[in-house]
Order: C-alpha cells, then sequence, then structure tokens
C-alpha cells in the first residue's frame, strides 16, 4: 500500500527499517541526555509521529529515569492500549463467528465512542478487513501482553533487572510502592488475556526461494523437516502478511521500526537460517 508502482518493495523495506532505527536511536539519545526535561518532550509530542517512540522509550528503555507522576500516566495510557485490543479481539471473533457487522457496532457503540480518533481507525481498520487482517485481530489481546511482558513492560515488572552498562543496579526514581502498584495492574491485565487466549489454527506459510522452489513451515516457524537452506537462498520478503495484530495494519510495516516478518524470513542476514519455536 506504501510502495509505488515500479519501486522495489524489499529495498523499501530495508530503508523503512534503517530510517525507524536511526529515529528509535536519535530519540533515545534525547531523552537519555535531557532526563529534566521528558514531561515537555511528552508534552511537544502529542499528535506528532514522535508521539509514540517518546513513550515507548520512557516506558521501555529507561523507566527508572522518568518521573513517578510521568511513568505512570505513561503507563496508564499504555494499558489503554491494551483495553484496546481486548475490544479488537471481541469483535473480530464475532465477526469470525458469523455475527453481523451493523449488530456488532450497535453492541459497542459506547466503546467505540469513548476512543480517540486514531485508536477509531485502528479498530476500524479491523471491521472494514480490507488487508486481510482480520484473523489477527481475533489474538490481538494475547499478542499484546506477550510482547510488552518481555519488552515495554519488562523492567516495570521486574526492577531489579534495570542495570547500568557495568551491571550495577540503577537507581529508580519511582517507590517501590508505586512499581508495585503498575506491576500489580500488569498483571491484572496479563489474567484478563489469559481468559481470551484460544489455540491458533495451524497454518502453513509459503516462503519464496530465489531458484524459484518453495520451502513450507507452520505459522510459528517450526523446523521444516528438510534441510534449512542457506540464508542467500531466502527471499527477504513472505508471501503473507506478519503474524502481529497490534500497532498497525499488518499489510503496513509496524512504525516503531521493529521487524515484525515471520523470523524465517527476518533472518536473512544470518549465515543460517533454521526456524525455530
Amino acid at each position: 500500500m506504501l510502495v509505488k508502482d515500479g519501486d522495489d518493495s524489499d529495498r523499501w523495506w530495508e530503508d523503512h527499517l534503517a530510517t525507524s532505527k536511526a529515529w528509535k536511536a536519535m530519540w533515545e539519545q534525547v531523552l537519555a541526555i535531557h532526563t529534566d526535561r521528558h514531561r515537555q518532550l511528552v508534552e511537544w509530542a502529542d499528535d506528532t509521529k514522535a508521539d509514540h517512540v517518546i513513550r515507548e522509550h520512557l516506558l521501555a528503555t529507561f523507566p527508572w529515569l522518568v518521573e513517578p507522576a510521568l511513568l505512570e500516566e505513561i503507563a496508564t495510557d499504555d494499558l489503554a492500549r491494551f483495553s484496546r485490543n481486548v475490544l479488537i479481539t471481541r469483535i473480530c471473533r464475532s465477526l469470525r463467528d458469523g455475527a453481523p457487522k451493523e449488530k456488532l457496532l450497535a453492541d459497542h457503540a459506547a466503546d467505540l465512542a469513548a476512543l480517540q480518533s486514531d485508536d477509531l481507525r485502528h479498530v476500524e481498520a479491523f471491521l472494514d478487513d480490507a488487508a486481510g487482517i482480520q484473523q489477527f485481530g481475533c489474538q490481538a489481546t494475547t499478542s499484546w501482553i506477550e510482547r510488552a511482558a518481555e519488552g515495554s513492560w519488562r523492567y516495570v515488572r521486574v526492577p531489579e533487572e534495570a542495570k547500568d552498562r557495568i551491571g550495577r543496579p540503577d537507581h529508580w526514581d519511582a517507590s517501590t510502592e508505586l512499581l508495585r502498584a503498575l506491576g500489580r495492574r500488569f498483571a491484572e491485565a496479563a489474567v484478563q488475556a489469559l481468559k481470551l487466549w484460544e489455540p491458533q489454527p495451524r497454518r502453513r506459510i509459503r516462503i519464496r526461494l530465489t531458484c524459484g522452489g518453495s520451502i513450507s513451515c507452520c505459522s510459528i516457524c517450526r523446523p521444516s523437516p528438510m534441510t534449512s537452506p542457506s540464508a542467500s537462498e531466502l527471499c527477504s520478503q513472505p508471501t503473507v502478511p506478519p503474524l502481529e495484530a497490534d500497532g498497525q495494519s499488518s499489510a503496513i510495516p509496524n512504525w516503531n521500526g521493529s521487524d515484525t516478518r515471520p523470523s524465517c524470513a527476518r533472518q536473512s542476514n544470518e549465515s543460517s537460517v533454521t526456524p525455530q519455536l
């Protein structure tokens, strides 16, 4: 959808990832240096393309440097995204099970009316399913909580893992009581996610090879019974949308700069490619 006709989509993707990586690295340095201006930067970035990356760094990269009140606000806003994904999961599963779209809009009218414009557009993308992403929306809740546990909420959940470059524990501006309270709120969200968990159907993904052949692996990249090809043999773009459900449409690269393609396609720069669990 974003690549112009005649452009090399693989080159476009590589350029996008490199640009996103530089964008995130720049803001990481700004926030690490100007610790006394975190709130000012958050307020300045509201409704800009810098908003997400600034908030992500403050929650995920060095939350111990963030003033307690601001950290609590950012964590609360992030949990609102979890609630959005709960709504997406419920709507997509109802559509999957045959519920009329008009009835779902009526049943969830209050929830939809409470969403901000960006969140509403995101939910509507799953309702319309123009990019074929409804199947991923069915797992949006559990996918979000899994990524958050090991990513954006990692240090808040386990504060002792916050260490400086030589391995010494970093000092937190936030109190132990606040960190425990935030950790409890995340745990409550995780319980809600577990209640919405359901086994995913086994799907097979076909990966194109430059030689014209193909190999198959399941949707979570289990090892193929055949010998794994070398990295140079694998095409860098899979023939199906990425398996991520949260953040952006699965037909569009994730704007936070992370590579959301299946791992068997994402490892094309490594010396060998062996699909892993």
